[in-house]
C-alpha cells in the first residue's frame, strides 16, 4: 500500500487545505517519488509521528490482550506478536528492531518476518512503511474485535 507524503506536504507547505489522501495498493519499490527529492530525514519525521497514533492504539488495548492471550507474548497469535515487536521497538529503540530475549522465536505478518537476527533493523524503511501499519492496526482491530474487546473510553 502506499501512503503519499510528498502531495500533503506540498498542499500543508503552500497554506492550502488537504481535503483528501488517495491511498492505493501497489507492489513496493514500484513507485517513484515524483522529481527530484531526497526525503530520507522527512520520512524519518513522518514514520515518528505515524508511530503515535500506533503507540496509542495499542496501548488503549493491551489490557484486553493480556487478560485474554496471557502475558507471555510468545502465546500470542502472530498478528498480535507482530504489533507488540513494532511497540517496543517504536517505544524503547528509536524505531528500530530488538528482541531481548535472542531465543525468541521469529514473529511473522503479511508476509514480512522479523526474528533476533534482525535487531537493531529499522522498523520503518522500504520493506515496512506507514501505509503498512495502517494494514497491520486494521489487521489487529480484526482480532480485537473477535476476542470483543471493549471499545476504549478516552
Amino acid at each position: 500500500m502506499i501512503l503519499p507524503i510528498v502531495q500533503p506536504t506540498q498542499l500543508t507547505v503552500a497554506n492550502r487545505m488537504i481535503d483528501h489522501i488517495i491511498l492505493e495498493i501497489r507492489a513496493k519499490g514500484t513507485t517513484p517519488i515524483p522529481g527530484e527529492h531526497n526525503i530520507t530525514q522527512y520520512a524519518r519525521l513522518h514514520n515518528g509521528l505515524a508511530g503515535m497514533p500506533y503507540l496509542r492504539f495499542y496501548e488503549q488495548h493491551r489490557p484486553h490482550i493480556q487478560k485474554v492471550h496471557g502475558g507471555d507474548t510468545k502465546a500470542w497469535p502472530q498478528t498480535l506478536q507482530f504489533a507488540w515487536l513494532l511497540r517496543n521497538g517504536i517505544t524503547h529503540h528509536g524505531g528500530h528492531i530488538n528482541f531481548e530475549n535472542p531465543n525468541y522465536p521469529a514473529v511473522t505478518w503479511n508476509g514480512l518476518s522479523f526474528s533476533p537476527a534482525d535487531n537493531g533493523k529499522p522498523i520503518f524503511a522500504a520493506h515496512f512503511t506507514t501505509a503498512d501499519l495502517i494494514f497491520l492496526m486494521r489487521d489487529v482491530a480484526n482480532h480485537l474485535d473477535s476476542i470483543g474487546a471493549p471499545f476504549p473510553v478516552d
